[in-house]
């Protein structure tokens, strides 16, 4: 029986290069940050890639700052770059799953991985996780 790869975190930087390495990244935009109520955002990430069969394809994640109360330094400092970041690596995990499945960035809630890199249930004290809501027809 195979050992499933753990998860890992890493960084924003590290998750756009994987994906550029596939030579199937186009681009990934960013939705300006909207307004979602007394101190709550959400902004929206879109990737535009090419399937392994060669078909141009697009997904969007979203990521709302009410889900995401993260206490890293980037979420205290720079709160609207977390929520970017957050949204932009669940739409790259969406669009890159066999490369990108299993990696997590720093700075987002569901990336609590124990010492062998196992991704474990959240505590409920760092929000829900930013896998946001999946543009078609899957989730991550």
């Amino acid at each position: 029986m195979d050992t499933p790869t753990p998860y890992r975190r890493v960084t924003i930087e590290e998750m756009r290069a994987a994906a550029a390495a596939t030579g199937r990244l186009a681009r990934v935009r960013l939705s300006p940050l909207r307004f979602d109520g007394p101190d709550h955002y959400r902004v929206a990430a879109t990737v535009n890639y090419r399937t392994a069969d060669g078909v141009d394809a697009s997904v969007t994640e979203e990521a709302m700052s009410r889900e995401l109360e993260l206490q890293t330094p980037l979420w205290r400092f720079r709160p609207e770059q977390a929520l970017a970041e957050c949204a932009e690596a669940a739409a790259l995990r969406a669009a890159f799953p066999a490369e990108l499945g299993r990696l997590y960035t720093r700075d987002e809630p569901a990336a609590v991985l124990d010492a062998a890199g196992q991704l474990q249930a959240n505590d409920g004290t760092s929000g829900f996780g930013c896998d946001g809501d999946l543009v078609g027809d899957r989730r991550i």
